[in-house]
């Protein structure tokens, strides 16, 4: 129980939306892999962001949301920067989602961030605490959302930093 303690103790989260009138992205998309069962998500933080949007994608699948498919390449690369910033400060805190909507000129997007221990927080511990926090639940699952972008960081501590970022082009 004292481990679980910990690891909720350790498990920090925060959430926001933003909605604007900008015009629609013409960024790079791909398609969200499948998880590789063959590779360790602890030690490969692509990996691990694949997993990440595979258990996101089960909990929108059954709250009969649609699957987010594709990843782009902007809020990709917004997750990934973001990320690497929080493991460098090592807090938490968000960035102004104004600018993700003019960078990747979309007309919604949505961040959750979690600070959690890279021997604790597995992908699926990370997405079911987001789903116990009314806020995250409500970015992960809206309707809107059909872009993601996913970047997680490890510090030299063994912390990890994740960052979702979804978002909606039309």
């Amino acid at each position: 129980m004292h481990l679980l303690t910990q690891a909720v103790c350790a498990l920090t989260v925060a959430t926001m939306g933003v909605m604007s009138l900008a015009s629609p992205a013409q960024a790079g998309t791909w398609r969200i892999p499948a998880p590789d069962s063959s590779v360790n998500p602890a030690t490969h933080p692509n990996e691990y962001e694949n997993r990440v949007m595979d258990k996101v994608n089960e909990k929108r699948v059954r709250a009969g949301r649609s699957r987010l498919r594709v990843y782009q390449s902007c809020l990709d690369s917004k997750s990934e920067s973001w990320a690497r910033h929080l493991a460098e400060i090592g807090r938490l805190e968000h960035r102004n989602q104004r600018r993700v909507l003019a960078d990747c000129n979309l007309h919604w997007t949505g961040e959750t961030v979690a600070l959690g221990s890279r021997r604790s927080l597995s992908p699926g511990e990370l997405v079911s605490a987001w789903m116990h926090s009314p806020d995250h639940r409500a970015i992960l699952l809206t309707r809107r959302a059909n872009r993601a972008g996913v970047g997680i960081r490890f510090d030299s501590r063994g912390n990890l930093y994740a960052v979702v970022n979804l978002g909606d082009p039309t």
